[in-house]
């Protein structure tokens, strides 16, 4: 997947979060440009995988101004 755009460098805001489900901790990364109002994209790696295989493209969407 390739992600284009007139790339704004925006200040990074990195947290940790978790939330339970049943038995289960969940946890992820929100990477979010500082600022108010800002669109919103979900990415999740698929089974069996791990944050590293998607944190990139997650780094580069929050570079287009996407929460």
């Amino acid at each position: 997947m390739a992600l284009h755009s007139n790339k704004v460098k925006a200040k990074i805001i990195k947290s940790s979060f978790t939330c339970q489900r049943d038995n289960l901790t969940i946890r992820g990364t929100e990477y979010r440009p500082k600022g108010d109002c800002l669109p919103i994209a979900v990415v999740s790696h698929g089974f069996m995988a791990f944050q590293d295989t998607v944190r990139q493209y997650a780094k580069a969407m929050v570079e287009m101004g996407y929460v």
